[in-house]
């Protein structure tokens, strides 16, 4: 594994799931780690501390991460106490679990502001800053639903998990214009998916090596 010693990693709705996965092993290679959360403060501050048992620093950062303003003062906060973000981890969404017949339009733009203005707020807020030190890891995390569907379940909706790559192309492109380059900035979308059927959070860090 990767040694992100001296590195600070947010990964966003990690307290929980896939995403505590991803913020144990940045953990186990070195990253303090911001455990980004909305509501569920008990369970981050949990993972805060099987994070600081393994000797590195860590702290539980609420945010609603679908909403600018407390975006902009997560990051402050991040900055403040453990240092300026080096690595991002979008992994924020929600699903509606209901019937498209039931989806009230209020449902659909809750879920495209939590699955796709959540990770296009983060990414904004954090380039600036990896621009300037010319370093910079990035990766999307997205539904597998949004391909294959999941039923009654809206994940997204699906287009959201697809544009979330795609929206990211101007930034791709804007960096290689500064000199980050494909070496110094990584922008990858990887699949959420059960642990028993694909990625692992392991593997997603994998990503942040290339």
């Amino acid at each position: 594994m990767a040694d992100f010693s001296g590195r600070v990693a947010l990964v966003t709705g990690s307290s929980r799931g896939i995403g505590k996965g991803i913020a144990l092993a940045l953990a186990d290679a070195g990253a303090d780690v911001a455990v980004n959360y909305r509501s569920r403060s008990d369970e981050a501050e949990q993972v805060v501390e099987e994070i600081r048992k393994k000797g590195i620093r860590a702290e539980a950062i609420q945010a609603d991460v679908s909403q600018l303003a407390s975006v902009d003062e997560m990051v402050r906060a991040i900055a403040s106490q453990i240092g300026p973000i080096d690595i991002l981890v979008n992994n924020a969404g929600t699903a509606v679990e209901k019937d498209i017949d039931d989806i009230s339009l209020e449902d659909f733009n809750a879920a495209l502001a939590s699955n796709l203005g959540s990770a296009f707020l983060c990414t904004q807020a954090v380039l600036p800053g990896m621009r300037e030190r010319r370093w910079g890891r990035i990766v999307n995390i997205s539904s597998i639903g949004a391909r294959v569907g999941a039923g009654s379940v809206m994940n997204a909706p699906p287009i959201s998990g697809r544009q979330q790559s795609g929206s990211m192309m101007p930034a791709r492109a804007r960096l290689r214009n500064t000199g980050l380059g494909n070496r110094s900035s990584v922008f990858a979308c990887a699949a959420r998916v059960a642990s028993a059927r694909g990625s692992s959070p392991r593997s997603v860090c994998s990503l942040l090596c290339s």
